[in-house]
């Protein structure tokens, strides 16, 4: 299997002290010159250093009983299906006897442009992503699948290999919703979509044009209307434009 690169390494090709090089990926500007972070940096950059966090060790895979979460919004307390999920994940953790740690750094600026690191240091056994939105986190979840990290994206379906996923039934739930109005005598349903970058909002739209493709009803392009902006701000306009329909 590949090494990692230790912090020796790292130190002996910037030819200064491990103590320097922590201080450096630290943060601790302070405590190093200019120049000398200059090499720091650019050393762990060639070496692809990748930090691990006690109880682990650089090359060796150790049991924390720790599982991490990252969630989609940084603030999970302004969005129900967030605080939900953190319910379910604080129940299962209790019930397998595991602690949940909860994932807020941002990428260090001393990392490689291709990988996502902040998900390698081996806190925690693996990793639960509660996330729907597309692109943001593709790098990540390739970077797990790359070095083998046990994770699960909840949300979505779409994953690279060795990932595995757990998502609602969007179609079912749609037809579910059409259903009930067909059964009631509607015929002319409006459909008030998500953002166009989140999986379950596409999937859920797709699941609304075959359910009345397949009662043969008419389906109108303007009685599917976005309802909200990529950061789910609501667009009153077009809510009032379906109103008026």
């Amino acid at each position: 299997k590949t090494m990692r690169a230790t912090i020796r390494q790292v130190a002996e090709l910037a030819r200064v002290s491990p103590v320097t090089v922590s201080n450096v990926l630290r943060g601790l500007d302070h405590r190093a010159a200019p120049e000398t972070r200059k090499r720091v940096l650019e050393a762990a950059r060639a070496l692809n250093y990748i930090p691990v966090q006690a109880p682990t060790v650089q090359n060796r895979r150790s049991e924390t009983r720790v599982v991490s979460v990252v969630f989609q919004h940084t603030d999970i307390t302004r969005h129900l299906i967030d605080l939900y999920t953190y319910e379910g994940l604080v129940e299962g953790a209790r019930k397998h006897g595991y602690d949940l740690l909860t994932l807020l750094r941002e990428q260090p600026e001393w990392t490689t442009e291709g990988d996502d690191i902040r998900f390698l240091d081996r806190r925690s056994d693996g990793i639960i992503f509660a996330i729907s939105m597309m692109g943001r986190w593709e790098r990540a979840l390739e970077t797990l699948s790359r070095h083998a990290v046990p994770a699960v994206v909840c949300y979505r379906r779409q994953t690279p290999p060795g990932i595995a996923w757990a998502d609602v039934d969007n179609a079912g739930a749609i037809e579910t919703a059409v259903q009930h109005l067909t059964e009631r005598g509607h015929q002319k349903i409006a459909y008030i979509a998500g953002p166009n970058i989140n999986y379950n909002a596409l999937e859920r739209e797709r699941a609304f044009v075959r359910a009345l493709e397949s009662r043969h009803l008419d389906l109108p392009r303007e009685r599917i209307v976005t309802g909200y902006d990529n950061d789910y701000n609501i667009y009153h306009d077009a809510l009032n434009a379906v109103l008026k329909q």
